[in-house]
């Protein structure tokens, strides 16, 4: 259906399956308020015990990451956004908070 077509496309264009999630659920469900939790680009410790230079090491360029995901957020001017994050992560837009935890 024309769901799994979106979500193929998405996954295809996202630089990780985080950030696909992210836009698969903010267009394809069409609710007002998003809130994304746990996205940290690659800048926090990890659960089961994996340090941060052993993902890092993935390939995926956080800078890139958080660069993308602002686009994104830039083209959704009509929903609000509530990031909580361990991240290094800044956005000014007016439907974006970002509430940074430890």
């Amino acid at each position: 259906g024309s769901s799994g077509t979106k979500l193929r496309t998405c996954v295809i264009f996202c630089p990780t399956s985080g950030i696909a999630g992210v836009v698969h659920g903010t267009i394809d469900y069409g609710k007002k308020n998003i809130f994304i939790i746990g996205l940290d680009f690659y800048q926090s410790e990890y659960a089961y015990g994996k340090a941060k230079g052993d993902l890092i090491s993935r390939g995926e360029d956080p800078k890139m990451m958080r660069g993308f995901l602002t686009n994104f957020l830039s083209t959704q001017e009509d929903k609000n956004f509530t990031i909580v994050t361990s991240a290094n992560y800044d956005c000014d837009f007016n439907n974006v908070n970002v509430i940074r935890v430890n």
